[in-house]
């Protein structure tokens, strides 16, 4: 793609000076290319600011910072009224550099008012933001919000403003190797044209996120959300509930209830990774990228229960636990997913073997009970057709579903073929030796093949298995005395009414 060398370089830069694990440049990178939204989380001189600024230098895109304080207002943030045409009576505003600027900075986003958190919120949600009586849309832009957790004079962010960012990045300190390589912000120089970040942003768009990385990624989604008793916000005896369900040793029993995982997880993962592996030369997402990117679109978003952060050191710990834990569990389901495949492709015979899997996993008992649901529907509204149907219409309907998919409806074709059992059977007829032969030559006409493997029985007169002639099964045994005894079987209604016209006068 075009611009992939300009991002190598703009990532090369990054770099040089940020000084930290390189894991954080990459995915701090993918957020602004995605134009994402994100929150540096760290204690005051660990680089949140300076990495902030670096990347709004070396895009040589627009680029403002506010500094979050408790006596922040609107004025000095969103817009303000021109004084000069206030004065003459008109209400004329200005928009501030911040509500135009491509990357946005907002320094310590905790100390920002409540008041302003609304406008904020109104930017990442509708990308518009209000003043006065006006309202002002956005072009795509980058959201950098920075967050010291031990400040200790800071407003409470409310749980729907945090999860509109898309990453949440720990930075740790730097390391003594690093701390003589630090470079001054005034050395900063641009990599990046004003434009390149937004050609970036549309060739991202380009690089391929196939199906197994989607079903992995909503698979993660849904392992976050899911709760034997419904969706956990709901839920007034959590985590008592968890003491006697056989799921207690999964995620369901580590994450807060009041704090519901909703789809902005997976939305995340498919629009970041997509830039992940675009920073690293790539055309095609691969799993590898989404593993690099799932702890920083967790981090914010999902709290996790005292109970099980103390088993770890740390936050980041306990988040590598749980992250471990859900890769486990999507191994584990290698075997299941190909069942789901293979019954999704009418190999209903399966439904047994998925029932097991089901039993000890929530997320492939929801597939299960999907699936089950659907198949049930499906086959009622056919057996309701039964209903009423004469014996032709019967057998043109059985004969339509074999045509279409013989294992998909199996169970109501089996259901068909047992309403026609006695139109499609003539059994026990008793015949004796010349009543045989004569109905030999009548056979001939219509049954040739089947007149020839009769005739051949004869005169031995009894046959151990079945015989197949055609559409026709029949056997020959021995009765008392010279007496044959037949039984046919046909899959065609019209083949029985023949045998039996050939029966009649012998």
């Amino acid at each position: 793609m075009k611009h992939q060398k300009t991002a190598a370089a703009l990532r090369e830069a990054l770099k040089s000076h940020y000084k930290g694990p390189e894991e954080i440049v990459d995915v701090f990178l993918s957020g602004v290319i995605s134009q994402s939204k994100i929150l540096l989380y760290c204690s005051h001189g660990k680089g949140k600011s300076m990495l902030a600024e670096a990347v709004g230098h070396l895009t040589g895109t627009t680029y403002a910072r506010v500094q979050g304080s408790v006596g922040l207002m609107e004025s000095r943030m969103i817009a303000r009224y021109d004084i000069a045409q206030l004065i003459r009576g008109k209400e004329e505003i200005k928009w501030r550099d911040f509500v135009k600027a491509k990357i946005k900075h907002l320094d310590e986003i905790n100390r920002t008012p409540p008041v302003l958190l609304n406008s904020i919120f109104s930017m990442l949600q509708e990308r518009k933001v209000e003043f006065g009586d006006e309202w002002l849309d956005l072009d795509g832009f980058v959201f950098i919000g920075t967050m010291n957790p031990a400040d200790s004079a800071t407003y409470e962010m409310p749980p729907p403003l945090v999860d509109r960012f898309d990453l949440c990045i720990l930075l740790p300190s730097v390391r003594l190797s690093d701390k003589k390589a630090l470079i001054d912000i005034h050395d900063f120089k641009p990599v990046a044209k004003e434009e390149d970040l937004e050609a970036m942003n549309k060739e991202i768009q380009n690089v391929s996120l196939g199906d197994d990385i989607k079903i992995f990624i909503d698979g993660i989604t849904r392992d976050l959300q899911l709760c034997i008793y419904g969706d956990k916000e709901f839920l007034v005896d959590f985590p008592q509930c968890c003491s006697e369900c056989r799921h207690k040793e999964w995620i369901c029993s580590k994450i807060d209830s009041r704090w519901a995982v909703g789809e902005r997880i997976g939305l995340s993962l498919k629009k970041i990774s997509r830039a992940y592996a675009y920073i690293q030369g790539r055309e095609a997402v691969e799993k590898k990228d989404v593993l690099a990117l799932m702890k920083y679109v967790l981090y914010h978003r999902v709290k996790m229960l005292d109970t099980f952060t103390g088993k770890h050191h740390s936050l980041a710990a306990s988040m590598d636990a749980m992250v471990h834990s859900m890769l486990e569990r999507d191994a584990e389901r290698i075997d299941a997913y190909r069942v789901i495949k293979d019954v999704y492709y009418g190999d209903y015979d399966k439904m047994d073997i998925l029932k097991e899997h089901a039993k000890n996993d929530m997320l492939i008992d929801e597939f299960y009970q999907e699936i089950k649901t659907k198949f049930d529907s499906q086959q009622g509204m056919l057996e309701g057709r039964l209903k009423g149907k004469s014996p032709k219409e019967l057998e043109a309907m059985r004969d339509d579903l074999i045509k279409k998919d013989p294992k998909k409806y199996a169970k109501i074709i089996s259901q068909i073929n047992d309403s026609l059992k006695n139109e499609l059977m003539l059994n026990k007829v008793m015949l004796s030796k010349d009543q045989y032969m004569k109905f030999i030559g009548k056979v001939g006409s219509k049954f040739p093949e089947m007149s020839k493997i009769m005739r051949e029985t004869f005169p031995n007169g009894k046959i151990d298995n079945e015989i197949m002639s055609g559409e026709i099964v029949f056997s020959v045994r021995w009765s008392t005395g010279p007496i044959y005894q037949l039984d046919l079987y046909s899959k065609r209604i019209k083949h029985i009414e023949d045998l039996k016209k050939l029966l009649e006068g012998l």
